[in-house]
């Protein structure tokens, strides 16, 4: 068993060599850091592929943090691409929309 991990650096050490060997939930726990920036530098670009890789073998956090990554985060390469100018994203007009027939 190894060491407790004292810093983020030691925890995306110790996901690294699981997520390498193929690991989804080090994967999704690699992905989680670099999209929270929990290790100072925020790296969407490698949140999603480590997100995509565990989603890809059934891990659930992994596949939600991506679509709500896809649906909402301005910095998500996939939001900027697919969201046409003056579109909001889907979770606000779905609650926009509860909000309107719950007056009624």
């Amino acid at each position: 068993m190894p060491p407790p991990a004292e810093t983020f650096g030691d925890a995306m050490r110790w996901y690294g060599r699981a997520a390498e060997a193929g690991d989804p939930q080090a994967q999704f726990y690699l992905g989680y850091i670099h999209d929270r920036a929990l290790h100072g530098a925020n790296s969407m670009s490698d949140a999603l592929s480590w997100y995509r890789r565990a989603a890809a073998q059934g891990e659930v956090r992994a596949q939600f943090r991506l679509g709500l990554l896809f649906d909402t985060d301005p910095a998500c390469p996939a939001t900027r691409r697919k969201r046409k100018p003056g579109t909001k994203p889907l979770r606000r007009r779905a609650m926009r929309r509860r909000a309107s027939t719950s007056r009624g």
